[in-house]
C-alpha cells in the first residue's frame, strides 16, 4: 500500500526541501527523490542502495516512499513523518511554487540536536 501524499510527490519527481525542521528525521536536510526504474529490477535496487546511503527515507520517482530505521516500529514512525511532510509540502505548493524553506544553517543546528534528542544525558 502506497502512502498517498508521498506517492503524489514522487510523481512530481521532487525532493522535499527543508519546509519544516522535522525533515531532519531523515538524517539530512531534505527528503531526496531518486530517479525512476521499473519495480523489481536490479536497476531500481542500485538506485535505492545509493540513495539510502545519504538519507533514512527516500522518495522513489513514480513509486512512492522507502523508509529505513533500526527496527520496524521506528521505520513505521519515520514513514509516517515523511507522509506528513509530503502532505504539508503539497499543500504549500498549491499556494506558491516557491516554497519557503529553513536555512542550511538552521537545518545543521537541528540535525545536531536530533543526534541526542530523547536521550538521557544525565544533566
Amino acid at each position: 500500500n502506497h502512502a498517498l501524499n508521498t506517492a503524489a510527490v514522487s510523481i512530481l519527481n521532487e525532493s522535499i526541501p527543508a519546509i519544516h525542521y522535522m525533515v531532519a528525521v531523515t538524517g539530512t536536510d531534505h527528503v531526496p527523490c531518486v530517479p525512476y526504474a521499473t519495480f523489481g529490477t536490479h536497476e531500481l535496487a542500485g538506485i535505492v542502495a545509493e540513495g539510502i546511503k545519504t538519507s533514512k527515507a527516500l522518495i522513489m520517482q513514480h513509486h512512492g516512499m522507502l523508509a529505513m530505521e533500526v527496527n520496524l516500529e521506528k521505520a513505521l514512525w519515520l514513514a509516517h513523518e515523511v507522509e506528513v511532510l509530503s502532505a504539508l509540502y503539497l499543500k504549500v505548493r498549491t499556494i506558491t511554487p516557491d516554497v519557503p524553506v529553513l536555512s542550511s544553517e538552521e537545518m545543521q543546528r537541528v540535525l545536531g540536536k536530533f543526534k541526542t534528542y530523547g536521550l538521557k544525558t544525565g544533566k
